[in-house]
């Protein structure tokens, strides 16, 4: 008769470490979100800068069309550039490890989807276990019943009991 409360205490804390895997990957699932986001943000940020420096190059270089450029004019714009070529750079490099960060906590969730699904998969023998020895007292308790029911229906007849 203690296998059940045993039973009962080991299925309670199979259902605990169901819950806090499940916890786990739902706090996975938020890094996610936000990783994706950051992605998205960074991405965004590297656009707008390659638009402002496709306009900032138009702006420098229309207006010398068809003119004699003095070199200093030319080492002016070029410094202008190549300013912007750093910025382009870092922002890359940002992309870059917001990206790689992104394909980390996609293998992140992936650890802790499994690691919830495995507590799910022990909770469940568990509870089939608990299920099967449950149904199995019950049954002997009205095995127990009926025949106590017998034996006084027995006594009360006058018959012996065998």
């Amino acid at each position: 008769m203690k296998v059940l409360p045993a039973i009962a205490r080991l299925l309670h804390l199979r259902r605990r470490r169901e819950q806090r895997a499940l916890e786990a990957a739902t706090a996975e699932m938020q890094r996610l979100s936000r990783a994706e986001r950051a992605v998205e943000a960074v991405a965004d940020v590297l656009r707008q800068h390659d638009e402002l420096t496709e306009s900032r190059e138009q702006a420098l270089l229309a207006p010398l069309v068809g003119l004699a450029v003095p070199h200093s004019s030319i080492v002016r714009m070029r410094g202008a550039l190549d300013v912007l070529a750093v910025e382009r750079v870092s922002l890359e490099a940002e992309v870059n490890n917001a990206e790689a960060a992104l394909r980390r906590q996609r293998e992140a969730l992936e650890v802790a989807r499994a690691a919830f699904f495995r507590q799910r998969r022990a909770a469940m023998k568990i509870d089939r276990l608990f299920a099967r020895e449950t149904a199995s007292h019950a049954l002997r308790d009205e095995v127990v019943a009926e025949d106590g029911e017998d034996r006084g229906a027995l006594r009360a007849g006058g018959l012996p009991l065998a």
